[in-house]
């Protein structure tokens, strides 16, 4: 498996749609984060096997650590 760590360009924030629009049609595997507008957690998956949500979880998390 390659990883490849995909780092910000920008300290702003970016629109929502704007970030998935760029993914689309890019990914086999897709693990979404986030706040809805009401501030609740969001997580879906494209994946229900808890390992591959969890490998995606934590290298989500060693690439930001290492930023």
């Amino acid at each position: 498996m390659t990883v490849r760590y995909l780092h910000p360009v920008t300290e702003d924030r970016l629109p929502v749609d704007r970030v998935l629009k760029g993914a689309e049609g890019k990914l086999e595997t897709v693990l979404v984060l986030g706040y809805t507008k009401d501030g609740d957690f969001y997580l879906a998956s494209s994946t229900g096997e808890t390992d591959d949500i969890y490998d995606l979880a934590t290298l989500a998390q060693k690439a930001v650590m290492e930023d």
